[in-house]
């Protein structure tokens, strides 16, 4: 199967980048607009601007009180432009969740010691709470609203030249353009060897060694370098031009098994290592995550009990047969558990989706690429549409993350007939973590998906777990439910 390490993969790697204006040439790079990068951080900036404003104006109510807080206020913004909040380039969802609340927790500790320090002890503690409590999800959801409008209008990021072989140039941009929120448009490819004339759309425009006196027409901060090690080092002088032209020069090592949302860069004399760090490995972690799950999940569950017991109740009237369904599945390091859902099939479920697949043979096809059908006749007709297209059927997984065998996010556990259809190797891997409710794969591609998807999002998860990518994919969650988007 083709692994496919990237985050966000929703849609063909070959569409237009809408950074960039139709015109492309084999001698011109691709037109850009100039003023993009400007109107990134402008726009970023003025969507914290107009969150903090709205909260600051709920929550002052003497003038007394507001010294703090525009304190707060200049520290909150200064920390969030040196976390690089306000140009994100390269800086994925979770990694931008981690600095978001960094920043607003510093932000609220300034604002509670200046406070003390102005008003002693007669403090408006449950005001400064809400405040801060709103800013960690207001300026969120006013960025993701800002990223929109500019993209809209090609405004949206920076343009990077992409500098390599042919094949390393396609895949970089390839994962460039499933990765928008990274915000790195291609615009140029420079390449030695055999070269065509364009690398999906975007032109080659000459050799390494002409990239660095190129005259693009307009600014280009950024270059994305694909070379190993070895032609690196024959290349020591132009490494060095490189860096003088380019403000900011990115270098991918050809070491790609690991791809990895906390890398840290370290100097050992003149050379430079990659830290890969694996977080699922760190007891800390692991009990944190555990404490996690189980403070979420039992808060969840009891909240959604009485949904769950009306949906059950409707499946009793619908369909003969129990309300639940139980089914012994993979877990945590191999163990075998017993994962809850509500049912959502008929009791000849198995015997009707057999002769399906002997009747149709498209259906057939579709079986044995997803191990999933569009139209499946095992699902009980009109109730059981309903409650898979809005993951109610899920909500009794809540009690296996109460009580251990599940967690609230990590890879779907698959039932063994499909966990068949995976390599002996990438089988094993995925029993490194607990299974979840939810996880990468369904917030990125849903149903809409084959098993080489299925493998590249569960592998990016395991390598990247973080318990800022679990609250980033439990964000995501929401929205995929709530627009109803597959099942």
């Amino acid at each position: 199967m083709t692994k496919r390490n990237s985050l966000e993969v929703v849609s063909p790697a070959h569409r237009r980048d809408p950074f960039v204006r139709r015109g492309a040439s084999a001698t011109h790079p691709l037109p850009c607009r100039p003023s993009a990068p400007r109107a990134t951080w402008i726009g970023l900036l003025l969507a914290d601007v107009a969150a903090f404003a709205f909260c600051a104006w709920l929550f002052v109510s003497a003038p007394d009180s507001a010294a703090a807080l525009w304190i707060a206020g200049g520290v909150w913004f200064l920390a969030r432009a040196i976390a690089g909040l306000y140009l994100p380039v390269l800086l994925g969802p979770p990694e931008e969740l981690r600095w978001s609340t960094i920043t607003t927790i510093g932000g609220a500790v300034t604002h509670v010691a200046f406070a003390v320090a102005l008003d002693g002890l007669a403090v408006q503690w449950a005001g400064i709470a809400t405040l801060w409590g709103m800013l960690l999800v207001l300026p969120w959801g006013m960025r993701q609203l800002a990223k929109g409008m500019l993209s809209g209008s090609r405004l949206y990021g920076s343009p990077v030249v992409v500098i390599g072989s042919s094949d390393s140039a396609t895949a970089l941009i390839d994962e460039l353009r499933r990765n928008p929120n990274q915000a790195l448009h291609p615009v140029a490819v420079f390449a030695d060897g055999r070269r065509e004339a364009a690398v999906r759309g975007v032109p080659v425009l000459g050799d390494l060694a002409s990239v660095v006196d190129f005259d693009f027409g307009y600014d280009v901060d950024h270059a994305l370098v694909a070379l190993g090690y070895d032609e690196a080092m024959r290349r020591g002088d132009w490494a060095e031009r490189l860096g003088a032209r380019f403000a900011h020069v990115h270098f991918t090592p050809e070491f790609v098994g690991l791809a990895n949302l906390w890398v840290r860069a370290h100097a050992i004399g003149p050379l430079v290592t990659f830290e890969f760090q694996a977080d699922r490995l760190r007891p800390f972690t692991l009990l944190f995550k555990r404490a996690f799950d189980l403070t979420l999940g039992f808060v969840l569950l009891v909240v959604t009990l009485p949904l769950i017991i009306v949906c059950a109740l409707l499946v009793k009237l619908v369909s003969p047969g129990p309300a639940f369904f139980a089914q012994v599945r993979e877990g945590h390091r191999g163990q075998l558990i017993r994962v809850w859902k509500i049912r959502t099939m008929v009791p000849d479920a198995e015997a009707r989706l057999e002769a399906h697949l002997e009747q149709s043979s498209a259906a057939r096809r579709e079986w044995m690429e997803r191990v999933k059908l569009g139209a499946d006749p095992r699902v009980i007709p009109g109730l059981g549409r309903f409650l898979r297209r809005w993951s109610l059927d899920e909500l009794p997984q809540l009690c296996n993350v109460v009580t251990g065998s599940m967690s609230l996010v990590g890879p779907r556990p698959f039932p063994g007939y499909h966990l068949d259809r995976f390599n002996t190797r990438f089988r094993g891997f995925r029993r490194n973590v607990p299974p979840g409710v939810t996880g990468l794969w369904q917030v990125t591609y849903r149903t809409d998906s084959d098993l080489s998807h299925q493998e590249a999002a569960d592998s990016f998860y395991i390598h990247n777990w973080s318990i800022w990518l679990d609250l980033w994919i439990l964000v995501r969650t929401v929205g995929v439910v709530l627009a109803g988007t597959g099942s």
